[in-house]
């Protein structure tokens, strides 16, 4: 071959190799730019966090949290590209559709916001602010190359007892409830019978009948009730002797005895016919 033709050999080979050459791919890193507040009072506070990348090989989904120093846990809320709030889980979960989604292998920088959460159980002090991208199928991920870790400082206010107060007791005077008067229910008694009156007899006066005897002067009243005698002595103008004296003293007891019990006699049968003229 001559000098020539080798020459013109090289030509093409060179030519052809720089025709065919792959074009260089860049390498994808992505770092934490910016947080900001870097205190936090708040566990319900947000926190902006920058993240800047170059070279983003395909669309990807973006994870910031928090991590406690000394610690290997992450904790936290992400607010994803549809404006929701999603909890943080751990790194070998295969599920980062519900974290920030970048679609657009032309970005350079994203903007996403973070939270702790008033349900997690944490303490005051520095966290650090964590970065991860994984890929479209969720089966990678990668951390961001930050050389100087962004953080965080916590203060949660110790909350302070309140003293209760103690209301002051009002005296106030009772008012005297008003009660109705009470008006008594006249009650009507309806006897059960009627008494049936009976005639009664008013009794006849019994007239006082006087009888006179001129026996011996012997006076006798006839009452209602027994007869009282009435002993009248005569005076004797001759002189008798004292036997003669107690003769007639006998006799007019016994003339007496019998006109008493002749007295008797009558009146009881005078009662007998005032009885049947009251009784008819």
């Amino acid at each position: 071959m001559s000098c020539r033709g080798f020459l013109l050999y090289c030509g093409l080979a060179l030519c052809a190799t720089g025709f065919f050459r792959s074009p260089v791919v860049a390498a994808f890193s992505f770092r934490v730019a910016s947080v900001t507040p870097a205190s936090l009072t708040s566990k319900e506070q947000e926190v902006q966090v920058v993240l800047d990348f170059s070279g983003l090989p395909s669309a990807s989904y973006f994870r910031v949290a928090f991590q406690k120093e000394g610690s290997d846990s992450y904790i936290g809320y992400l607010k994803n590209d549809r404006d929701e709030w999603t909890k943080i889980a751990s790194l070998g979960t295969s599920d980062c559709v519900n974290y920030f989604s970048v679609s657009d292998v032309s970005s350079t920088s994203a903007t996403l916001y973070i939270k702790i959460g008033e349900d997690q159980a944490v303490e005051s002090g520095t966290y650090v602010i964590k970065a991860h991208r994984y890929t479209s199928s969720c089966k990678s991920y990668s951390a961001a190359s930050d050389a100087t870790p962004q953080k965080v400082i916590l203060t949660i206010p110790t909350p302070t007892a309140t003293p209760t107060s103690v209301p002051t007791p009002t005296l106030t005077n009772p008012t005297p409830t008003s009660y109705p008067a009470y008006t008594p229910t006249p009650v009507t008694i309806t006897p059960p019978w009627h008494p049936t009156p009976y005639r009664t007899h008013t009794p006849t006066r019994v007239p006082t009948l006087p009888y006179t005897s001129d026996i011996l002067g012997i006076e006798q009243e006839a009452t209602a009730g027994a007869a009282v005698p009435h002993v009248r002595l005569e005076a004797t103008t001759s002189g008798n002797t004292v036997a003669g004296k107690e003769r007639l003293v006998l006799i007019a007891l016994l003339v007496m005895s019998v006109g008493v019990g002749l007295l008797s006699f009558a009146l009881a049968m005078k009662k007998v016919e005032i009885w049947k003229t009251i009784m008819e």
